[in-house]
């Protein structure tokens, strides 16, 4: 992140500049426009042009795939022992920390057990695996943590 920080500092860094376009020199902002450009025009093609509708649940899902047999190929198998997808919240940067694809915007990553500990009454304390506390799907917890 220093190193962005000191490149934003100098709008004609030679790093700025894209070489796949031949004899064109761009600047920090012409690299900048076109990113916030095509950064729009992405979420627009996944979410609609009502920006109203927008929400990062709907753009960031999450699955999750019971292995082997959740990525057998088989669909009756796979529609029994796998969930989602499902909104989710969260970021890098954030308390709920969770990853993303760029391209695809799907959740690559996400906490597999979330715990808070009363530290003056641990019976009071609380935990919750990603997907449930059982690993049979027909469970009727085998994905209530979801």
């Amino acid at each position: 992140m220093w190193g962005v920080n000191l490149m934003l500092r100098t709008p004609s860094d030679p790093w700025w500049d894209d070489v796949t376009t031949g004899s064109i020199a761009e600047a920090r902002d012409d690299v900048l426009s076109k990113s916030f450009r095509e950064a729009y025009q992405k979420t627009a093609a996944a979410l609609g042009n009502d920006r109203s509708h927008w929400s990062w649940g709907r753009l960031h899902t999450a699955r999750f795939v019971s292995l082997p047999l959740g990525g057998s190929g088989i669909g009756l198998i796979e529609r029994i022992v796998n969930r989602g997808p499902f909104n989710v919240s969260g970021g890098v940067e954030a308390v709920n920390a969770t990853s993303f694809g760029v391209e695809i915007f799907a959740t690559t990553g996400l906490p597999s057990m979330r715990m808070i500990v009363d530290t003056t009454d641990f019976t009071n304390s609380i935990a919750a695996n990603s997907t449930g506390q059982s690993g049979h799907p027909a469970s009727p917890y085998y994905g209530n943590m979801i």
